[in-house]
């Protein structure tokens, strides 16, 4: 599931256990899980109620319509049993449409600076700042992951998923921060820390 996703241009967080996934989650907040009931540790189980606000995507192998309906009431917003690549990166891209439409769609803040993971707009002291959709990507994964340094693939698989040589996703990747960079220069509000 992670090498699909990433290769269609997700960046993904991968967690072994329950326990690992709750942890996970206080440092970031993904736009979308996929949930495995079969942990280790904590079970699927019991970890959907701890992921408020979060669209919820289960993969089971259970079939009884008593499990489902359990675990959709529960908190889910969708269940997938055993599932073949396509029907899996269809329902992640309605679900994270969804989300993006929702009311509930983050607004990342970070000193002055804002980002509205739902109109994907960034405002500086309230003044809006072009950014291009790879400049964008890149913002949001700082921001949604305050205090974490990501290396440089994880920029890659937030940028445009392209299928090109990876000389030239660097080459997107360099020109796309010197981008930021010079939002950041030309909005001085955009260069103030909390």
């Amino acid at each position: 599931e992670q090498e699909v996703l990433e290769r269609a241009g997700y960046a993904v967080l991968r967690a072994y256990s329950g326990t690992e996934a709750l942890l996970l989650l206080k440092d970031s907040r993904p736009d979308l899980v996929l949930l495995d009931l079969m942990l280790p540790g904590l079970s699927g189980e019991e970890v959907l109620p701890q992921l408020q606000g979060i669209s919820v995507i289960v993969v089971s192998a259970k079939t009884a319509v008593q499990d489902k309906v359990g675990l959709l009431l529960g908190g889910a917003a969708d269940y997938l049993k055993l599932f073949d690549t396509k029907e899996l990166l269809t329902r992640v891209a309605v679900w994270l449409r969804e989300a993006a439409r929702s009311p509930l769609a983050a607004i990342y803040a970070c000193g002055n600076l804002t980002l509205d993971t739902a109109s994907h707009e960034v405002r500086a002291a309230g003044t809006p700042v072009s950014l291009t959709r790879t400049e964008y990507a890149i913002l949001k994964l700082l921001m949604q992951n305050p205090g974490y340094i990501p290396d440089w693939l994880a920029f890659i698989r937030v940028s445009d998923p392209l299928n090109v040589p990876l000389i030239w996703q660097l080459l997107i990747l360099e020109f796309a921060i010197d981008g930021l960079r010079l939002a950041a220069v030309n909005t001085p509000s955009m260069l103030t820390t909390p």
